[in-house]
């Protein structure tokens, strides 16, 4: 597959905001799936290139990265920051608490792209839209003010996508904002889990607890078979690959995972396990220590 400037985006991410074109190459080689361009590291470099505006290169679109001269090390292009909200003055009284708002920041992430055109063409294929999960009606309930509304739900999450990933009409589902806000908050449920819930015979609340009873989350499963593999090495260190390789389908089971990205959804839980403190990463190759 060729290297893209979300692998890189990624990988810069992982490794800290700033590293040599050679170790971001390592790094993508170790953790996203090949087959890879022969020279990765030139392919790398030139993607750096592509969005640096320092560069002949350039072709004039997001001027992301930054490098010194000659070193071979990359970063994202620096930016001031914002004032830390807590800098902003509190005021409490006998009323409660108050705090300073209206302030102007400016905030600079990064976002996985959204086709507007796509929502719109799938919206338009709805007649009378109605929530797939609870079936909500907003004309029915406000009547020409809420005729047509709905909202599209990504069955694929879009975080989880690639650069180059495609998106059909199939992988919406419309959703009134209530149930939308519901499963992104109790991720990676689905719409028809949501739709079973509401509707089960003995009562959502009762389904919820069973449900929640027997489901293992994605950082208990991941923990469960990092824990499985250190034991089968007899040592505490493991890589990314080796979890992908042995691992990954009784995870999948485990978690009982719709999606089709699990590998992705690994990688996010890895992240999340470094940040706090369950794991390690180690080095470049994509090595961690289990702790």
């Amino acid at each position: 597959m060729p290297i893209t400037v979300g692998l890189i985006v990624d990988a810069l991410i992982a490794l800290g905001g700033e590293a040599h074109y050679n170790d971001i190459a390592k790094y993508i080689e170790v953790n996203s799936p090949g087959p890879f361009p022969e020279d990765s590291a030139a392919s790398v470099r030139a993607r750096l290139q592509e969005r640096c505006s320092d560069f002949k290169a350039y072709k004039h679109k997001q001027d992301m990265f930054e490098t010194e001269a000659k070193s071979g090390v990359w970063r994202f292009r620096s930016w001031t920051p914002p004032s830390p909200a807590s800098a902003m003055p509190v005021f409490e009284d006998r009323a409660g608490y108050e705090a300073q708002e209206g302030a102007l920041v400016l905030k600079m992430h990064y976002a996985r792209e959204r086709d507007p055109k796509l929502v719109s063409k799938f919206k338009a294929s709805l007649s009378d839209p109605n929530c797939e999960a609870c079936g909500f009606n907003f004309k029915e309930a406000y009547g020409e003010l809420g005729a047509g509304y709905i909202e599209a739900h990504h069955k694929k999450p879009v975080a989880s996508l690639t650069e180059g990933s495609t998106t059909k009409l199939s992988d919406l589902a419309a959703l009134c904002p209530n149930c939308h806000r519901i499963i992104h908050k109790n991720y990676p449920m689905t719409v028809d889990e949501l739709w079973d819930i509401l509707h089960a015979p003995n009562g959502h609340a009762i389904y919820t607890e069973q449900t929640k009873a027997s489901r293992v989350t994605w950082n208990e499963a991941v923990c469960n078979a990092i824990s499985r593999l250190v034991k089968s090495k007899g040592c505490q260190e493991f890589s990314r690959k080796e979890l992908i390789d042995n691992q990954l389908t009784e995870i999948v089971a485990e978690v009982r995972a719709k999606g089709e990205t699990p590998t992705q959804t690994l990688s996010r839980v890895l992240q999340e396990l470094r940040a706090v403190g369950r794991i390690e990463f180690i080095d470049n190759n994509g090595n961690y220590l289990y702790k």
